[in-house]
This record gives structure tokens, C-alpha cells and sequence, in this order.
């Protein structure tokens, strides 16, 4: 009866070793279909990450643009500072014309009367 050997002191058959080889059959497909769908998730990572790697060069880029452009806040404000100080003193220099204007018409007309 004991065909193949023992196993712990007990003879194994025929079927016994089969229903072994079954089951360790059976843990083999397992085990690769784990190992298969971990490796795809790992490829679909590496399609991810490439991904996230293209968009951070594009926000990269744009934010070195974006640097160029507002390079520092300060010149930006004298920049404006200066525009309103030109603005402020054209106004002021137009309203001093027509003041002194309307004062030399008005003494001019004050001394038409005497």
C-alpha cells in the first residue's frame, strides 16, 4: 500500500499525492494571479507617475514665467507710485494754469472798471 514513500511515519498514495499536487496546483495559480495584478497595478504607477512628472515640468515652466513677470513686488509698486505721481502733478500743474487764468482775466476786468 505505501507507494512513494512516508510521510511522518505514515504511507501516503497515490491519491493522496495527487490531491497534494492539486492543492499546491492550486496555490501556484493563486499566488500568479497576485503576482500579475501587482505587476499591473505597478505598470499603471509608472504611467501615472510619468504623468505626474509631465505636469510638474508644465507648472514648473509657467511658474518660472509667472517669476519673470512679477519679479518683485516692490518695482511693480513704484512703478505704479510714479505713474500717480506724474498723473497728480499734470492735474496740479492744469488746475494752477486755469487758476492763474482766471485771476489775471479777473484783475484785467477789475481794472477795465476803474
Amino acid at each position: 500500500m505505501a507507494y512513494g514513500g512516508t510521510y511522518n511515519s505514515m504511507p501516503f498514495t497515490h491519491q493522496d499525492t495527487s490531491r497534494r499536487l492539486g492543492q499546491n496546483q492550486a496555490l501556484a495559480d493563486e499566488v500568479r494571479g497576485i503576482m500579475e495584478e501587482n505587476i499591473e497595478k505597478v505598470i499603471q504607477r509608472g504611467e501615472k507617475s510619468e504623468e505626474l512628472e509631465k505636469r510638474s515640468l508644465i507648472i514648473i515652466e509657467e511658474s518660472g514665467k509667472l517669476k519673470t513677470i512679477t519679479d518683485d513686488p516692490r518695482d511693480y509698486y513704484w512703478k505704479k507710485f510714479k505713474t500717480y505721481l506724474i498723473a497728480r502733478c499734470v492735474i496740479t500743474m492744469v488746475l494752477s494754469v486755469i487758476l492763474i487764468a482766471g485771476v489775471i482775466i479777473a484783475a484785467v476786468l477789475l481794472n477795465r472798471k476803474r
